[in-house]
């Protein structure tokens, strides 16, 4: 090979690296791009339904008190609760403090 042909080999060569990393360069800004469109639009989506599901935990707590309000002794026993012993200890220990069998280091 010529000298002048060397060179316009290493000149087609490098031309042909340039445009191959220049191709690439712009497909990854396309992808990108593209890709920080769709996320940006499935954010705003995901925002507006934690708005929606706001609104909705909102309705349902507010019939939930009112709910509440309407719950009393005589409603309770009508579906079966029973009144509990007025004597009725619910919480009470029988051993000493210094008894760990509850504890998991042993």
């Amino acid at each position: 090979m010529t000298k002048t042909a060397n060179n316009y080999f290493n000149l087609n060569l490098a031309t042909s690296g340039l445009l191959v990393v220049f191709l690439l360069l712009g497909l990854a800004y396309i992808y990108l791009v593209n890709t920080s469109v769709f996320l940006v639009n499935e954010r705003r989506q995901n925002e507006e339904a934690i708005t929606e599901i706001e609104a909705n935990l909102a309705v349902e707590e507010t019939a939930y008190l009112a709910k509440m309000a309407t719950i009393d002794k005589a409603l309770a026993l009508s579906f079966g609760f029973v009144e509990t012993p007025k004597d009725s200890n619910f919480v009470y220990r029988d051993r000493p403090l210094s008894d760990h069998n509850l504890s998991f280091s042993r």
